[in-house]
C-alpha cells in the first residue's frame, strides 16, 4: 500500500503521489472547508490542515530514506492513532527515524506494544 498523502482527523486516508500534497491540500480545504486556497502558499495551505488536525504523510527519498509523519502530534485522534498503528505494523521498518522517535514519545508505540502482548496472550 502507498501511505503517501494526508491523513484526516476520522482516520480516512487520501492518497497522493510522492509530489502530490500541494494539488491534494487545495482539493481538500476546499471540498471539506469551502476555503478557496490557490491562492495560499504552500505552507499556508499544509498549516491550514495541520489546524484542522490532519496529518500530511510524505516519504523520504535522499538522506533519510522512508516514510515521514507530519502533525500535531500530541492532537492526534484515535483514528489516527489506529491508522498510524496499522501503518507501522505494514511498514515499521520504511519510517524515518524521526518519524519512529514521534510515535514513541507521544505514546503510540505503546499501544502498539500493548497490542502485540494482548495477540501473544491470545494467540498461547
Amino acid at each position: 500500500m502507498n501511505y503517501i498523502g494526508w491523513l484526516a482527523p476520522d482516520g480516512t486516508h487520501f492518497n497522493c503521489d510522492i509530489y502530490g500534497h500541494e494539488e491534494l491540500s487545495v482539493k481538500l480545504l476546499q471540498e471539506y472547508y469551502k476555503v478557496e486556497s490557490s491562492n495560499l502558499k504552500v505552507n499556508e495551505r499544509d498549516d491550514a490542515l495541520f489546524n484542522k488536525g490532519w496529518c500530511r504523510i510524505g516519504f523520504q527519498s535522499f538522506i533519510n530514506h522512508g516514510y515521514v509523519i507530519q502533525a500535531r502530534w500530541r492532537y492526534l485522534t484515535e483514528e489516527q492513532k489506529s491508522f498510524i498503528q496499522n501503518m507501522y505494523f505494514d511498514v515499521g521498518n520504511q519510517m524515518t527515524n524521526q518519524t519512529l522517535d514521534d510515535i514513541k514519545y507521544y505514546n503510540i508505540i505503546d499501544e502498539i506494544n500493548k497490542q502485540d502482548q494482548t495477540l501473544k496472550r491470545i494467540k498461547k
